[in-house]
């Protein structure tokens, strides 16, 4: 038996209504770097489910997608407030800091998420102080990085705390479908309503082959992110490519049927399975794709022997290790994986 994937929902394929989409962009000539026909009607969509005017910029992948929304929403003197586990400051190498050459504020998280009276410490203690970085975005994960999703309500505190100071609201959608699925509530609703000023909108974790969206609703950095998205690297000439995936993502709501499919594996094949199993510790609250699992070493090392997933934390003689879910994961899979855990640790 082969070893079933858990690692991440990188590891996945691509939907094949997606791959078609693709392979029908590639019957033709089009216009280049963006102003083709599919791009043109992408931004219609966002704007279709914005309810409002917005203005779009598709990227290759989320790490450019993110240091572009801050570039274009940063000065070199002024500084991101984020949490502690925000991919930006710990998984994109220093992509932010080379790029934008701003400063990072990290805040202790909660669950995953943004702690304002951490993020009121940070700014009474460097806003209007010259001799620092002065706080002027706020990043949140949706969904955080430890897989919990922020509350529309949740979204609204954070975007009128920092208006109210006047910083802006970057919102990282890696695996913004995987939240919209789990709330049950429109984009509208999670994003535009509550004030949102940009949205990094993931595509590649949930059945794209590349490319994602930065969806702007602040025309001064959307400005600055037309000038800025060659200098990021971000502008590729056949662009046509990425909004010719989404156009496939957003039809009949594909999207959001592939991100429920991988969130219902986490939150109910394996949340209902964990009961039966003593000894299992869960790390995160389960609300859409990941799971995060502290083991015994020894039963860790059981488990690798049929199945992929990422060593979390090193915690002496237990591990975390953290499970990823995508449209591609089978119930199959995921029955097979409580199974063995709950026949290993009962050993």
């Amino acid at each position: 038996m082969e070893k079933i994937y858990f690692q991440s929902d990188n590891t996945s394929g691509v939907h094949p209504q997606i791959m078609e989409a693709i392979n029908k962009a590639n019957q033709d000539h089009a216009m280049p770097y963006g102003s083709d026909a599919y791009s043109l009607q992408v931004q219609e969509k966002f704007r279709e489910l914005s309810g409002r005017d917005c203005d779009v910029v598709f990227v290759l992948g989320g790490t450019g997608g993110n240091v572009l929304a801050m570039d274009s929403m940063l000065s070199s003197y002024e500084a991101l407030i984020c949490t502690d586990v925000c991919h930006i400051h710990t998984t994109e190498t220093g992509a932010f800091e080379k790029i934008v050459s701003a400063k990072i504020y990290p805040t202790p998280n909660r669950d995953g998420k943004l702690d304002l009276n951490e993020v009121k410490k940070v700014i009474d203690e460097y806003i209007g102080t010259f001799h620092h970085n002065q706080p002027s975005v706020i990043s949140i994960a949706q969904t955080t990085e430890l897989g919990t999703v922020y509350t529309v309500d949740e979204i609204r505190e954070i975007c009128e705390f920092a208006h109210q100071y006047h910083l802006k609201v970057h919102m990282d959608g890696a695996r913004i479908s995987n939240a919209l699925a789990y709330l049950g509530c429109s984009y509208r609703e999670m994003v535009v309503d509550t004030g949102v000023d940009v949205v990094t909108f993931g595509g590649t974790k949930n059945g794209m082959l590349f490319g994602e969206a930065n969806v702007y609703y602040d025309k001064r950095c959307y400005q600055r992110a037309v000038y800025m998205q060659k200098q990021d690297l971000q502008l590729i000439s056949k662009m046509r490519f990425i909004p010719a995936q989404f156009l496939a993502f957003f039809q009949d709501d594909l999207y959001l049927k592939m991100a429920d499919h991988a969130n219902r594996l986490i939150t109910k094949t394996l949340k209902e399975g964990l009961k039966d199993i003593p000894g299992v510790e869960v790390s995160n609250t389960l609300q859409s794709n990941q799971a995060f699992l502290v083991l015994p070493e020894d039963k860790v090392e059981a488990l690798d022997e049929k199945f992929y997933f990422a060593i979390n934390r090193d915690l002496g003689d237990k591990k975390e290790i953290r499970l990823v879910t995508s449209f591609q994961t089978t119930q199959a899979e995921m029955d097979a994986f409580v199974t063995s855990l709950k026949e290993i640790m009962s050993h």
